[in-house]
């Protein structure tokens, strides 16, 4: 079934989807601070990092986005989306 605003926009492809598509991500400067931080942390081993805001800011887009990068860097990376999990210690024990 054809979308009306594909054709409108002209678009090839569906640009809104239930998961987030790095492809349509547009890198404010706020974005670009957080992947380099982000990605200075992880490569210079320094500890944990917190990306935080509100609904639809990009968190979920920025952690595809990383998460490609790092398999690309040869990093063992896993990306857990929506983690429903009864406890805690559940969730711990998938990442180790």
């Amino acid at each position: 079934m054809a979308v009306p605003y594909l054709t409108y926009f002209n678009l090839q492809e569906e640009p809104f989807n239930t998961t987030a598509n790095p492809r349509f991500f547009y890198q404010s400067p706020i974005h670009a601070m957080a992947l380099g931080k982000t990605e200075f942390t992880v490569d210079a081993k320094k500890g944990l990092t917190i990306v935080f805001g509100d609904t639809g800011y990009g968190k979920s887009t920025l952690a595809r986005l990383l998460h490609g990068k790092f398999l690309e860097k040869g990093y063992i990376s896993v990306l857990i989306t929506n983690p429903n999990y009864p406890t805690t210690n559940s969730l711990l024990r998938t990442i180790i």
